[in-house]
This record gives structure tokens, C-alpha cells and sequence, in this order.
């Protein structure tokens, strides 16, 4: 069992959010995500970054950039009210690249724990809203500006051993929580508790469907 794991079960019970802040289901889901957690108060919440695509300075293929386009309106259909700013894709050279940003996250909570939801969610604006390339650097350390968080203590970090250390950790519970069958994808919900991993089913327009199943596991009240 790897530190991490060990941590959350010495934590346990907690909630898992398995997510990476590049990932556009989990866009999608951000809404419905923030009034979970609001409804959770002062229940364990655990952010594992579970790192989409690996690092590649190789600009994305044109087919894959009409792919993920089209994945955008399918959200826009399923998901209502999620917006996307298709201005990416002529302001910028895309690269499937997002282990940089799950880094960037993880900095940020070390340097200022109580900020790590607000950066997954500056990260996923920049991207989404404002039409900016979060797998460069200079914009996820523009994010962790935004939010008072030093740049150059952000900047020391992303390229530390240290934090490289955390992030495969965070990698590794991922494929832990996949082979489990637990875990399918970003984003996922995983409920430890009593030593055991358990699904929540993501409904992305109703949270409250998830709170209904924290509630019966006995999470919440």
C-alpha cells in the first residue's frame, strides 16, 4: 500500500474526487461539483489528480483538436449551461498535455492548502472561458497569481522532485482506484470508508443524486 493510500485511510471516512483540471467532463461537472461540497461542510474531501495525458511538447493532431471540439458540444447538449470558448482552438498551438497543470494544482496546495479547489478551478477557466493554454506554464502560474499564491515559489515546484514525488503518487492511486473497478475516468467519486472503495455515481445535472448515496452510505445526514 503507498503512502497516500495509507494517509486516506487513516483519514477515513473520505470522499476521493479523482479529476485532472484539463479534462472537460469535469468542466462540465464543476457546477454540480461546488454545490456538493458546499451541501458536504466539514466531511473529508480528498482531490487526487488523476493526470489525463502525459507531458508532450508535440502540437495535437488536427483530427484529435476536431475530436475534442466535438466532445465540447456534446457537453454543451448533455450537460446545459456549460460554456466553451471555441477561441482556443485558433488563439493557441494545443498540445495533449495536461500533467503540467495536475503539478500545478499540487503546488498550489502546498504552498496555500485552503486554495487547491480554487486553482483546479482558475485552471479550467483559463482553458475553458478565457480561451488560454494551461498546459504552458506561464498560464498556470498566472492562475496561482490570481489567487495570491507566489509565482516564483509556484514556478520552484512544478519542476521539484519533490512535487514530482507527490504527483505519481496521485497517479498510481488512480490506476489503483481503475483496476478496483471504483474509479472509471475523470471525473470519478470514490468513497472510502471502513477500509473499503466505493462508487458514487456522477450525475452531472443533479447533485442531488450524489448526496442522496452519500446519505445512504451514512457519509452525511
Amino acid at each position: 500500500m503507498g503512502d497516500l493510500q495509507q494517509a486516506l485511510f487513516d483519514q477515513s471516512p473520505v470522499l476521493i474526487y479523482n479529476y485532472d483540471p484539463m479534462c472537460s467532463w469535469c468542466w462540465a461537472f464543476s457546477r454540480t461539483w461546488q454545490t456538493v461540497r458546499a451541501a458536504l461542510g466539514s466531511k473529508s474531501v480528498f482531490y487526487l489528480a488523476g493526470g489525463l495525458a502525459p507531458d508532450s511538447a508535440e502540437p495535437m493532431p488536427e483530427a484529435q483538436r476536431l475530436q475534442i471540439q466535438s466532445y465540447w458540444r456534446k457537453i454543451m447538449e448533455r450537460v446545459p449551461g456549460t460554456e466553451f470558448n471555441f477561441d482556443f482552438w485558433s488563439h493557441n498551438t494545443p498540445r495533449r498535455s495536461t500533467y503540467l497543470a495536475c503539478r500545478a494544482v499540487l503546488a498550489v496546495k502546498q504552498l496555500a492548502p485552503d486554495k487547491e479547489a480554487a486553482m483546479v478551478d482558475a485552471i479550467a477557466k483559463a482553458y475553458y472561458l478565457q480561451a488560454q493554454n494551461p498546459s504552458d506554464a506561464d498560464v498556470l502560474i498566472n492562475c496561482a497569481v490570481s489567487l495570491d499564491v507566489d509565482a516564483q515559489s509556484v514556478q520552484a515546484l512544478l519542476s521539484s522532485k519533490e512535487l514530482e514525488l507527490v504527483f505519481q503518487e496521485h497517479l498510481a492511486l488512480t490506476t489503483r482506484l481503475q483496476q478496483l473497478g471504483v474509479a472509471s475516468g475523470f471525473p470519478s467519486l470514490v468513497l472510502l470508508q471502513e477500509q473499503q472503495f466505493k462508487t458514487i455515481a456522477i450525475d452531472y445535472n443533479h447533485p442531488e443524486s450524489i448526496l442522496e448515496q452519500l446519505r445512504s452510505s451514512g457519509f452525511v445526514n
